[in-house]
């Protein structure tokens, strides 16, 4: 009996002695993932377009296939390597900001944003041509302030009547002209058909920048 007695005492033992350590290693694992989650906030990007008439010009269509945003600290940051396709003068008419990306990052100021965009095709009296670009790189100096548990945004607002120009051959090129707004602590409501309305918060960066013949982007 008194063996009996002791091998149920020592299997107490060794069943609470388990149950401590999973417990142990629960709140282990709650504890690095709220610390975690505390150090990450939300980044997202739009694009819009206040473009004027442009005649015979029907649609202008935008490739988009990488979105990234840079910080001292953690480099370039990939927010989107999906592909995506934009009508510039479809917002214009609609008057709405579509979604370009969203993600989680960690906490801090990235101070620019980068767009890989791919193709950008005119279509023309029912006609589609490609146009020109002079870099597949759009870089844009700006202020993007990530805070725990909060949503930064920038919107990419084309200006399409300034961005398409006509050569003398009747070939279309495509200078992007984009006027930029980011804000801080902003609100997002995600709307159907992708789109985003963006409220409150502290504007950051406001400005427009254009891309030259060479490619360069200036403010």
């Amino acid at each position: 009996n008194k063996n009996i007695i002791i091998s149920l005492v020592v299997v107490a033992i060794i069943i609470l002695g388990v149950a401590g350590i999973y417990l142990y290693g629960t709140d282990l694992q709650s504890t690095q993932q709220t610390s975690q989650s505390k150090t990450k906030g939300t980044v997202v990007l739009g694009v819009t377009d206040a473009a004027l008439s442009m005649g015979n010009v029907s649609s202008i269509l935008v490739t988009v296939n990488k979105v990234q945003i840079h910080s001292q600290t953690e480099g370039w940051v990939t927010i989107s390597d999906s592909i995506k396709q934009y009508d510039l003068l479809l917002l214009k008419q609609s008057g709405k900001i579509e979604m370009l990306a969203k993600t989680d990052v960690n906490v801090g100021n990235y101070d620019q944003m980068r767009l890989n965009i791919s193709k950008v095709v005119i279509v023309e009296n029912g006609i589609s041509s490609e146009a020109k670009l002079p870099s597949g790189e759009l870089k844009i100096m700006g202020s993007v302030i990530v805070d725990s548990n909060s949503t930064a945004t920038a919107v990419f607002d084309f200006i399409a009547d300034e961005s398409l120009h006509k050569t003398g051959s009747a070939k279309f090129i495509f200078t992007p002209v984009i006027k930029v707004e980011t804000r801080r602590d902003a609100d997002v409501q995600l709307k159907s058909n992708n789109e985003i309305k963006v409220s409150g918060g502290k504007v950051k960066t406001s400005q427009s920048v254009g891309m030259d013949i060479n490619g360069e982007v200036k403010t």
